[in-house]
Parts: structure tokens; sequence; C-alpha cells
């Protein structure tokens, strides 16, 4: 049945990968099925088994069954990246969920080998959207559904929280065999998995029994290691918007296992105390001479005596002093003189 009327190849695919996160987790299986346009609608499907060069987490397996060993001599996607690169040549692309996980991850994939997957230049025909489009998933579609009401025009939060009570009891009625113990239908509804440390499985126990990191750059580490050698990561978590159940994992592991800080040491007379008499501290201690009594300590210390003389400067001068000496006039000259000087101003006198 043509259902789609196709004026290019269509590929439909989906893919198993190590985890949930486009950019560290790797793909483990991706199946194409190609659809040429055209009245027939020829189909071409390929598989690739892929080994993601990084280990396949427990839990993750539980869901897609493929584990490291079925993919450890199985090529990479690097040794595939080409082949898989042409059979989307040309394609729109088709799935469920793509713009979640699928898409994102094969793009993150294809760039590690330097390679483009132009995803936003394709058409894409995510049947996931189609559902949600056709048959909504919001309280008032559950109200019409199980209880074959028609949702009052308020949207108040009474008035939804009366809704939802009434979609509970409505589920129950329609599926009898849901539990009610309370504690069972936590399980059911919330499955968590054993190996989870916190409640969003951010930490978990490895196959050793170690506690890991089970998301981002540092995923597949062991907590004990971390704290060691890297405690400002696990700082990180502590001042980030983590919930509380997975900041106490971080704070724990460093309590546990991250450094001790170093112990204070004592001053240097404290130390040469202890050190007891007729030992030296590493750093000598200045020695000052104490002030004389009475003494003004306040009042800045007398200048330096000036330096000594230079000897072709002190010759110099001992010469200068010696012409000068001898042309000094004694003090009897100087009496005469003055006596000359006397006598001749009173002989001017009128």
């Amino acid at each position: 049945m043509q259902f789609i009327a196709l004026d290019r190849p269509l590929a439909v695919f989906d893919i198993e990968s190590t985890g949930l996160n486009p950019r560290t987790d790797r793909i483990v299986e991706l199946a194409v099925v190609r659809i040429q346009p055209g009245r027939d609608g020829a189909r071409e499907t390929k598989t690739w088994l892929l080994n993601p060069t990084i280990p396949i987490p427990v839990e993750t397996t539980a869901i897609h069954g493929i584990t490291n060993e079925m993919v450890s001599s199985a090529p990479t996607f690097a040794d595939k990246a080409a082949e898989i690169l042409e059979f989307f040549s040309g394609c729109d692309l088709g799935g469920f969920g793509l713009s979640k996980l699928d898409i994102p991850i094969l793009e993150e994939e294809f760039e590690r080998c330097g390679m483009h997957f132009n995803a936003a230049g394709r058409r894409m025909f995510d049947a996931l959207r189609i559902y949600h489009k056709r048959e909504p998933r919001d309280l008032q579609a559950a109200l019409r559904f199980f209880c074959g009401e028609e949702p009052a025009d308020s949207h108040g939060a009474e008035v939804d929280a009366l809704s939802a009570l009434r979609v509970l009891e409505g589920e129950f009625a329609k599926y009898p065999d849901l539990p009610t113990s309370p504690d069972e239908l936590d399980a059911y509804l919330n499955e968590r998995d054993p190996s989870f440390i916190d409640r969003e499985g951010r930490f978990r126990t490895g196959e050793d029994g170690e506690i890991i990191v089970n998301f981002g750059r540092k995923k597949g580490e062991k907590l004990r290691d971390l704290a060691a050698a890297e405690p400002s990561w696990l700082t990180w978590i502590l001042h980030g918007d983590f919930p509380r159940d997975t900041k106490k994992v971080a704070r724990d592991a460093l309590a546990k296992w991250g450094p001790r800080p170093a112990k204070k040491q004592g001053s240097g007379n404290q130390i040469a105390q202890k050190a007891g008499p007729g030992t030296s501290s590493s750093k000598p201690q200045k020695i000052r001479n104490p002030a004389p009594e009475n003494q003004d300590t306040s009042t800045q210390q007398p200048p330096p005596p000036p330096p000594p003389t230079p000897p072709q400067f002190a010759a110099l001068a001992a010469g200068l002093d010696a012409i000068l000496s001898d042309q000094r006039p004694s003090a009897d000259g100087l009496r005469e003189h003055n006596h000359r000087h006397n006598h001749r101003h009173e002989h001017r006198r009128p």
C-alpha cells in the first residue's frame, strides 16, 4: 500500500545504543529500511551490529539484549561509516521518536569520523508525532477515554486535581489487574534498575560490585577512583542542579575516599620550643640590640657619616688650602691696612 506519495527515497531506521546520551553513548545496532519512490515501493533493509568501543551497561543489555561479548568482534561505526552514509544518501527520514535519540546520536557518530550527516536538510516523518497529534496524551483526553466525561471549561488547580482522581479511578476500572498494593503499584509505575544507587541511576553498582558513574563524560569510571584523583568533579555535583540523593552519593564518596585536609603546622617559636635547646630553626631569627634606657626609640636614627674622600680629591683640597693660606694676610697686616684706609678718608673730609 502506498502510504506516502514519495518523490525521493525514504529511510526508516532505528538505533540501539549503550545509553540515552547522544554525546557520550555509542550505537551498537543500526537497522535501516530504504523505500524507493514509485508504485512498487521497492524496499531494501540493512542491519549493522557495531562495536561501540565502550562497555554496554547491564541495564541497557536487559532492554535490547545485546551483550559486550556479541559486539567484541564486530566492526566499529568508523569502519562502516562510509557504507552507512551511502545508504542514507538522498533519503528523507522516518522512524519513531527520531528527534529524541536516533538522529542526535547518529549525527554524533558521523562527526567523530570526520563526516557530516545533514539531518536538518531532510524531511522527517516521525510516527510518534503523528500519534501524539491524533491521540493526545493530556488530562482532558484521559478523562474522555477512561471516564467518558467531557472536561470542564475551567482549568484551575482544583478542577484538574479532581479530574486526575477520576482518571485514576477510571484506569483501575478498565484494568482490573493493576496492583492495588501501594508498594507494588509504585514498583510497577516507576521501574528502577536494582543496580541504581540513586533514584535516577546516575550512579550504579558495576559487575564487580564497585560504584560507577552512569552519565556524562565520566560514565563507566569508578567512584572510588574519581573521589581520590578528581574530587573537584564530585564537588561540581554538590554545587550543581542534581537531586538530593545523587548529591549524597557524591558527598559520601568524598568523605570516604577523598583527599584528607593537611594538618596545620605550629608557629616557628612552637617548633623551636618542641625541638628543645641546642637546636636551631631552619629559618634564622633576627637578633636586635636592646635600646638604652630613657632613649626615645621612636625617633629616627642619626644619619650615617659621609663616605671617605677619595685620595686624589684630598690631595687637591690640601693644595688649594696651601695656596689660600699663602695669600691670606696676617693679623698685623690687617691692622696696618685698616689704619691707612681710615687716615686717607680723614684727610678728604672738609
